[in-house]
């Protein structure tokens, strides 16, 4: 019983029976009269505010649609566009790189004779604790011989050892093989790098042989002097960061920061032109 009372059938007649007393009000409140016109509207207006309220839901649906296409358009170009800002920010920061390694590498030259240089990538890194070592990916097709000297953007790297027809073997200069003739160019003091295993180890080179009396102190420049012919002279090795006197009393020798970070060496510079008087 109580599921009758809630059925469809049973509103349905609840609403007839509604319209009919209504209707029977009319009648005697109106004297019966009461126009067909008036009978439809009472009919028809409730179907028509329902189709007016469904008109204008589905008008409203279709221009959220085409105002979320819109959005979604604009998100679109927007993202584009920030894509574009990205990679053009890149690219100035990619040739403002290139640009100061091509300005530190003209420092570095500026002082040497006319170099020829080939342009090589550091392919791997070789350290057995007597040796450093660097391989590179140019050789003897690119006109890269024995002993000639490799430079950094920076300064001075080393020497090349061996070489093939497509890579080469470059020593560093702090290695404890390689001695480099080298000057104090503040006070022009003569000196002669020497490699150590020990300062090796903390990637720093001995400058030996200074003059007891040299006023060099730290943070002066160390380039080469040229003397010996292997290397060029003016090419910036490294920053004094010490000084002490030798065990005999006659002679100072400085410890060396190299200009060149050989943690992060990866592009260097070949000469292929300067002539090698030194034989070793």
């Amino acid at each position: 019983m109580n599921n009758f009372f809630r059925s469809r059938f049973f509103i349905a007649i609840i609403i007839i029976a509604c319209f009919l007393a209504g209707f029977m009000l009319n009648l005697v409140v109106d004297g019966g009269v009461m126009p067909h016109r008036t009978i439809i509207g009472i009919i028809s207006s409730p179907f028509t505010t329902l189709g007016t309220n469904i008109k204008n839901g589905v008008g409203d649906f279709f221009a959220s649609h085409s105002k979320y296409e819109e959005l979604l358009a604009e998100k679109e170009a927007l993202e584009k566009e920030i894509h574009d800002l990205k990679k053009r920010l890149e690219n100035s920061y990619t040739l403002e790189v290139e640009l100061e390694r091509l300005r530190q590498l003209s420092n570095v030259t500026s002082k040497t004779e006319n170099l020829e240089l080939v342009e090589a990538q550091v392919v791997s890194v070789s350290t057995d604790g007597w040796t450093s070592t660097f391989s590179i990916n140019k050789g003897s097709l690119a006109g890269i011989k024995e002993k000639d000297v490799v430079i950094a953007s920076t300064g001075l790297v080393g020497k090349v050892r061996d070489v093939g027809p497509n890579w080469a073997t470059v020593v560093a200069f702090t290695d404890p093989q390689i001695a480099v003739g080298a000057i104090v160019t503040r006070t022009n003091d003569a000196a002669m790098t020497e490699g150590t295993i020990e300062l090796k180890a903390k990637g720093l080179c001995r400058l030996s042989y200074l003059n007891k009396n040299s006023s060099a102190i730290r943070g002066d420049l160390v380039q080469t002097s040229g003397l010996g012919g292997l290397y060029p002279a003016g090419i910036l090795i490294g920053t004094i960061k010490d000084i002490n006197i030798d065990d005999n009393g006659l002679t100072k020798y400085a410890v060396i920061e190299p200009a060149v970070d050989f943690t992060d060496l990866r592009k260097v510079y070949v000469s292929i032109n300067y002539a090698s008087e030194e034989s070793e």
